[in-house]
């Protein structure tokens, strides 16, 4: 697992993660990790500009218990968290919920990867690229549809 969508976005061409050690001691402490989630704490976790711009991954030392789920991704004001059900951290690639309160969580990605990608691109364009705009712009429907015609959606999301 390369994270070529993410690494091409942000060229990077060079590992930028944490520590084996400190990624040894969270699958020790929570029981597993997600081979997906320690692949990105080993290759790209240490990132800041994909990981602590607008949103913050959880350093692998500092992930949230809220009992039956792990938070491992933050809204920079801690009104939304990113996480993976207990249940599922034996899992490659498992599903990803987000809450507003760590009590009640719903779906939010279907794969650990797709959530991944869809936040860089939200980092991307939330001050995590060198020349991106803090610019908000209103444009027509002709001009939305313009652009639909000739981009393609990617396959991942955040709800």
């Amino acid at each position: 697992m390369e994270f070529q969508v993410i690494r091409k976005l942000f060229n990077i061409k060079q590992n930028n993660g944490f520590s084996e050690d400190d990624i040894c001691k969270a699958c020790k402490k929570h029981g597993n990790l997600p081979l997906t989630l320690q692949e990105y704490y080993r290759q790209l976790g240490n990132c800041k500009h994909i990981n602590q711009t607008q949103n913050s991954l959880c350093h692998p030392n500092k992930l949230i218990d809220t009992g039956e789920y792990l938070i491992f991704y933050k809204e920079n004001q801690y009104v939304v968290q990113w996480a993976i059900k207990k249940t599922d951290l034996y899992k490659d690639n498992p599903p990803v919920y987000c809450s507003w309160d760590e009590n009640e969580f719903k779906l939010e990605s279907e794969s650990l990867l797709d959530f991944l990608y869809a936040m860089a691109f939200f980092q991307a364009a939330s001050w995590g690229l060198e020349y991106c705009s803090e610019d908000l712009y209103m444009i027509s429907k002709e001009q939305a549809q313009i652009i639909k015609d000739q981009y393609k959606k990617i396959d991942y999301e955040l709800h």
